[in-house]
């Protein structure tokens, strides 16, 4: 057999199986959690536009997500809030890392299913309490 033939069938055997573990991992056994927490009011007089926490109130915080018989998560957030990842299907407890403001306890654990193949969108309000 030559170099040639031995090389292409290589390239044609991992294509292959490139192509199966992307169909695989995107469609069976994958599903996306992604969303937005918001924190506030963050000061007592309002400015027009509202107000916003330093980044690092997000940065420094996870969203964690538990379910029986699946491995904890824990994503980070960004600057403003925003987080994404892709997790097993199933039931999730959904909490925060650090969440001491008033309004925690009124919103979170929330409970969530991710499906597979899906992506579930979460909107996080958190009331500081702050008047």
């Amino acid at each position: 057999m030559k170099a040639s033939t031995i090389i292409l069938l290589l390239a044609i055997g991992i294509a292959a199986i490139l192509v199966v573990s992307l169909f695989y991992s995107s469609s069976f056994g994958i599903g996306i959690i992604q969303g937005t927490v918001a924190i506030g009011p963050w000061t007592p007089v309002e400015p027009i536009g509202g107000s916003h926490p330093p980044p690092e109130v997000y940065s420094s915080r996870h969203i964690i997500l538990e379910g029986t018989f699946l491995p904890r998560v824990e994503i980070p957030m960004n600057g403003t809030g925003y987080f994404t990842a892709q997790v097993r299907p199933g039931t999730y407890s959904l909490t925060m890392s650090n969440c001491t403001f008033l309004g925690c306890s009124r919103v979170l654990p929330m409970t969530i299913t991710v499906k597979q193949g899906e992506t579930t969108t979460l909107q996080i309000k958190i009331d500081t309490g702050i008047r």
